[in-house]
């Protein structure tokens, strides 16, 4: 019988345990979220990656898909290959973010994708885009992503948000191994845009912005748990999580997974966040009319680092907090029965 501390927001807790198992990387993006480069050591063993699966396991009944990333995560090699089976023989989903390096020489592409395939992995998502090519070009990402599509792993293809003066959409679009991707259909590939962010003064503006929807819940809080090289567990897998302090709950040697999930599951602000968003909490604090560079424009994780880094903003939760707490809690424990209901058949 599993053991789980009872939580109001989820008795089944994260249905994602999301594993970095390093922070190294082929490449050097200008803004990495995590400042990934070739030249990071740091990195979880494989006995720490299968016991972090077998306790998110054995604690989380709504366990349902384990996700390695980075960094690069297939740049662990063979136990990348090993964990994922283990991930696969307790019954989980399997999905890997890379940037598809291995897919310049077509001979490792081919052995990769069999690898991956022969592990049992379930999804692969490849991220590309202006920053990403300098390091990976385009034929290497089609290549991967083409290999282990044929071998059965569901691919997504994720491209970065694009300059104005870069023209990696168009000619991933206008490559016949995309064409072919795409006429599979969505049971097998799936195309997706997403907003890069600012990291750095280098930054520049990007086209194609999907936006920020206003008070739009953050699904990642409570439903995703994250553990870092530096055996740290945050609560959401957030691209500012690193630069959120109050987002590392604990570690995988002092606290484990479940009492780590159970500080995040007991802290107001998370489940405001949670429930409305950083930007509605933002919203609400200020009655409305929040100054305007509190609310990022382009991702919703830009907007919670600017709640948890703004004074003005830290000493309004803590002064008002209590104002909103009854309608929140109301709110978020309704969320938690309504979950738990049975549908009819």
């Amino acid at each position: 019988m599993r053991n789980f501390p009872r939580s109001p927001v989820d008795n089944g807790g994260p249905a994602t345990l999301t594993i970095l198992p390093t922070y190294r990387c082929t490449a050097a993006c200008e803004q990495c979220c995590f400042g990934s480069n070739p030249h990071l050591s740091d990195r979880l063993t494989l006995q720490e990656i299968t016991d972090a699966i077998k306790d998110a396991h054995d604690s989380f009944p709504n366990l349902q898909q384990i996700v390695f990333s980075g960094g690069e995560c297939v740049m662990i090699g063979s136990d990348l290959f090993d964990a994922i089976k283990y991930a696969t023989s307790l019954g989980l989903f399997t999905r890997i973010v890379t940037n598809g390096f291995w897919g310049a020489s077509p001979n490792k592409s081919v052995q990769t994708a069999g690898k991956l395939s022969d592990s049992g992995l379930t999804e692969i998502n490849i991220s590309t885009g202006r920053d990403h090519a300098k390091f990976v070009k385009i034929d290497a990402v089609l290549n991967a992503m083409s290999d282990a599509v044929g071998r059965g792993i569901f691919g997504c293809l994720t491209v970065e948000q694009d300059a104005e003066d870069s023209e990696i959409l168009k000619q991933i679009k206008a490559d016949p191994r995309f064409v072919a991707l795409l006429a599979l259909g969505e049971a097998k590939f799936r195309f997706q845009v997403n907003t890069w962010m600012k990291f750095n003064e280098q930054h520049k503006d990007r086209a194609l912005s999907p936006g920020t929807k206003a008070n739009s819940p953050c699904t990642q809080l409570f439903s995703n748990m994250v553990v870092t090289p530096h055996k740290n567990i945050s609560a959401c897998c957030g691209l500012t999580y690193e630069h959120i302090p109050e987002l590392r709950i604990g570690t995988l040697e002092t606290t484990g997974l479940a009492a780590a999930y159970e500080v995040a599951a007991k802290d107001f602000v998370k489940i405001w966040i949670h429930m409305d968003g950083p930007d509605g909490v933002i919203r609400k604090l200020y009655d409305g009319a929040p100054p305007a560079e509190l609310i990022s424009k382009d991702h919703m994780c830009e907007t919670c680092a600017r709640l948890h880094k703004c004074d003005t903003t830290r000493s309004l939760v803590r002064e008002r907090y209590a104002e909103f707490l009854p309608d929140v809690m109301f709110r978020y424990k309704m969320k938690s029965l309504l979950s738990r209901v049975v549908r009819p058949t």
